[in-house]
């Protein structure tokens, strides 16, 4: 997707899984899975999946008078659009309850509740940032995530393979280590 002019809205990419690309300023940045890439308003920009590995995403578009204080907390700019988040399941629970929620509707009732999952959402992905590993996430924080998958999912199906995907481990692997812990 290439915006020559940019958007009057913000725009917020969670790379779940692959890889993808953005440029901004004349500059391309890579995103890996576990990152945020965010589009501030008003700017040029183009981004698009990796050929190898091609992402798999959550995305919005977002606007309003606490836009600004969120991605000023978000520590984003236009030289530095990527930044690790790590693997969040409530992050991704909310990307979805946002747009499950606009999807049924724009009633005022409607609109409420996306803001306020979209400022719980904001909040929730700068302590995920503040949090992330820098390096390499350990199998303690890799079975972190499963965790809170399955407390987030707790009268809904899950298989053993979508929990050790999140973990990043074979399923042989996850089991062995979510035992363990």
């Amino acid at each position: 997707r290439e915006r020559r002019e940019g958007i009057d809205q913000a725009i917020l990419i969670y790379c779940a899984l692959g890889m993808g690309w953005c440029e901004v300023r004349g500059r391309r940045h890579a995103v890996k899975s576990g990152e945020l890439l965010v589009l501030p308003p008003g700017k040029p920009h183009a981004y698009g999946a990796a050929t190898e590995q091609p992402w798999s995403i959550y995305w919005l578009h977002a606007k309003g008078e606490l836009l600004t204080a969120f991605l000023r907390e978000l520590e984003t700019s236009e030289d530095q659009p990527v930044i690790a988040i790590g693997e969040s399941a409530q992050a991704t629970s909310l990307f979805e309850e946002v747009l499950v929620t606009v999807e049924h509707g724009y009633t005022k009732e409607h609109l409420i509740q996306a803001s306020h999952a979209l400022a719980h959402l904001f909040v929730v992905l700068i302590r995920e940032h503040r949090n992330a590993p820098r390096e390499h996430p350990t199998t303690r924080q890799r079975i972190a995530t499963p965790a809170t998958m399955i407390k987030q999912h707790l009268h809904e199906p899950l298989t053993l393979e979508a929990l050790a995907v999140s973990a990043h481990l074979s399923r042989s692997r996850f089991v062995q280590h979510f035992k363990q812990k």
